[in-house]
């Protein structure tokens, strides 16, 4: 019996040591709860003020966007100057293209004056083409010729004057614009005083939106 009374006590006392064992664990997942549900919360007030801040950010947007959308509809001059830009700003060209313009509307008559920068004959290749010279093991240019490169400069700059014009029309879905004069200038840095200056005469040219959405263009 003596033995069994201690074996009694024994498992007794451990039984106790698990139970406070237990009951510390229940404290401890307890407390660690409350901090990760405070956190939670935390979280879920920070993403909560975000989200509103963003809707809040969202809402002022849009409001602006459809202020100004009214404004141009309205044929305000600042706001159809400020989408004109932002037509042109969105357009991409190839390295060596100037970006750069300026515009200028007449809200009575609807027409808008547009003046771009036009690139260098230097876009146009020199080189028509590489060949390999296998007896000096090395590869050289085959040029092209400079009536070739006019021609193709030619076509540059007509192409870029109709594709900007082209774009503006196609921007314009509420025929706000009702004629584009363009005139596209060809610049560069003189060397002797550092200032820019025009080269060479470009593409100008007055383009009509006519009905049926065709556009007629008239050259100067």
């Amino acid at each position: 019996m003596g033995a069994l009374g201690f074996g009694r006590r024994s498992y007794d006392a451990e039984v106790e040591a698990a139970r406070k064992r237990f009951d510390e664990a229940l404290r401890d997942h307890a407390r660690e709860e409350h901090k990760r549900v405070g956190k939670l919360d935390a979280a879920q007030a920070r993403h909560d003020e975000r989200n509103q801040q963003e809707a809040a950010r969202v809402e002022e947007w849009n409001a602006g966007v459809e202020a100004r959308r009214a404004a141009y509809q309205e044929r305000d001059v600042e706001a159809v100057e400020w989408f004109i830009d932002q037509v042109l700003a969105a357009s991409t060209y190839p390295h060596g293209f100037p970006k750069a313009q300026q515009v200028s509307y007449q809200a009575d008559t609807g027409d808008l004056l547009v003046e771009i920068d036009l690139p260098l004959e230097e876009v146009i290749p020199a080189a028509r083409a590489y060949r390999y010279v296998k007896t000096r093991d090395e590869i050289t240019p085959v040029p092209r010729p400079e009536k070739e490169r006019h021609e193709l400069y030619a076509s540059v700059l007509a192409q870029t004057a109709l594709r900007t014009v082209h774009e503006l029309f196609a921007a314009d879905t509420d025929g706000v614009v009702r004629s584009v004069a363009l005139n596209g200038h060809v610049a560069t840095i003189d060397r002797a005083t550092g200032r820019s200056r025009f080269l060479v005469p470009s593409p100008s040219a007055r383009i009509h939106r006519a009905g049926g959405g065709v556009v007629a263009a008239f050259r100067r």
